[in-house]
């Protein structure tokens, strides 16, 4: 009880800060299960996704609509008019405000660069035909509608993205196929630290600290995989697919445990999948998968993003975890 106390004070007085830091600004902050948590009332939380392309007032009312949910309209200096749309709290954009511009993508580092936006009044929104659109997948029938239309998409969040939902290691079958490749070569210790900030073993993500898992590749490469949790059993190895190259050939590969890894001084590194923040880690990239290459074109044959493909909902395999 006391330490709840204590925690509403420590949130009300940073609060009291964070006010007389940013003038006219709108923050707040919670205390919960021995955390603080700092939020903006004045920033719109809408970058799930990233349209291409502009849209006129009709069109994004008419995208709207299916969500269920709130629009709201604006003009943003860097932007230009811009538009929100699958917003359940109507607050959140339907006054001026703040918002995220960079929408989290797949293989992307977080971004938390603001812009600020002047509301529209609705007859000059309704004068708009070039609104650049984001949304929210609040709403299943407008991420239907957006997929079974075809609506090109400019970025979407990588917890939308086929390409990280399909990382989820319980999906796993026969192929372990690799997003990114690091220059250089590392030792032991220093690939664990890479990837979690210590030598010691790994207990947990936190921030930028991902999981590593060291192997040998074909007859003799070592190998760290940073982004995988678990060994795995009868699988094989996929090195990175680059733009404008055949696929590489499947490698056998064979996970050591720690004792042997530690014997090894040459390590190629890779991410199985970019962590939410790998950005902030410092190193030198080789390659990357084609699909994180810029101006990659998503649109399959059918005409249908690959990006929103569906994902099997029951695991392929067995995993094997590490001791």
């Amino acid at each position: 009880m006391f330490d709840n106390i204590k925690g509403r004070i420590k949130a009300r007085f940073l609060e009291g800060l964070l006010k007389i830091a940013n003038p006219g600004r709108d923050f707040g902050v919670d205390y919960a299960a021995g955390h603080l948590f700092m939020f903006s009332r004045d920033r719109v939380g809408c970058r799930d996704f990233l349209l291409k392309g502009t849209y006129s007032y009709d069109q994004v009312m008419e995208l709207n609509d299916i969500s269920g949910y709130c629009a709201g309209f604006g003009y943003c200096k860097e932007i230009g008019p811009v538009a929100f749309i699958g917003v359940p709290n109507a607050d959140c954009v339907q006054n001026s405000g703040y918002f995220l511009p960079e929408v989290h993508a797949y293989g992307q580092d977080f971004n938390d660069i603001e812009y600020y936006f002047e509301q529209y009044s609705d007859e000059e929104a309704r004068k708009v035909d070039d609104y650049t659109v984001y949304g929210l997948m609040m709403s299943d029938e407008l991420f239907d509608y957006i997929k079974e239309n075809k609506i090109p998409i400019e970025k979407i969040n990588l917890f939308y993205d086929y390409r990280y939902k399909s990382k989820e290691e319980k999906l796993l079958t026969d192929v372990l196929a690799m997003d990114i490749k690091l220059d250089g070569t590392y030792s032991f210790p220093d690939a664990r630290y890479l990837a979690y900030g210590s030598t010691e073993k790994f207990t947990g993500a936190c921030g930028e600290d991902v999981p590593i898992q060291f192997a040998i590749v074909g007859e003799n490469q070592p190998v760290g995989i940073m982004g995988l949790w678990h060994h795995h059993d009868g699988i094989m190895f996929r090195d990175v697919w680059g733009a404008n190259e055949e696929e590489p050939e499947l490698q056998p590969i064979r996970f050591l445990d720690d004792e042997e890894a530690s014997q090894i001084s040459n390590f190629k590194l890779y991410f199985y999948v970019p962590t939410h923040s790998f950005g902030k880690k410092q190193f030198v990239v080789e390659k990357v998968d084609r699909t994180l290459s810029d101006g990659f074109d998503f649109t399959m044959e059918d005409g249908t993003d690959y990006r929103l493909q569906e994902v099997p909902s029951e695991p392929a395999k067995k995993l094997t975890l590490k001791n």
